[in-house]
């Protein structure tokens, strides 16, 4: 992992987990502004559309899980001495855990529009 092309793969596949999340998230959006407003129409229809969004978002969960960066591939960088390198871990690092908390998020939305329940606040400052 500890390479500058190993790096780039974890930045590719974050960016791309990114657009999708960004994706979801704007398909989840009017479902949720419907249940804010007390208007879902057909139950079923909205809980199935919740069903489906969820299905893709746990594919979307699978990919993160695969990324594979880690805190011990930057400690070696730094033991190494390769300072761009540590940094550049410790930046995709972050990205990750900010990606796996933005799936988390959507994820704890879509399962309280499928129950029924009202959906958690929204976060502020969510990246």
């Amino acid at each position: 992992m500890a390479t500058f092309f190993a790096a780039d793969a974890v930045e590719q596949t974050l960016r791309a987990l990114a657009a999708d999340l960004t994706a979801l998230e704007a398909e989840v959006a009017p479902l949720r502004a419907a249940a804010e407003a007390g208007d879902v129409g057909d139950a079923k229809e909205f809980r199935n559309r919740c069903t489906i969004l969820s299905e893709r978002l746990t594919q979307c969960i699978i990919r993160i899980d695969s990324v594979e960066v880690s805190r011990e591939a930057a400690a070696a960088a730094l033991r190494a001495g390769d300072r761009a390198l540590t940094k550049r871990l410790a930046v995709l690092l972050t990205r990750r855990k900010r990606t796996v908390r933005r799936a988390n998020c959507l994820g704890d939305t879509l399962d309280a529009l499928a129950q029924g329940r009202p959906p958690p606040p929204r976060a502020s400052g969510a990246a």
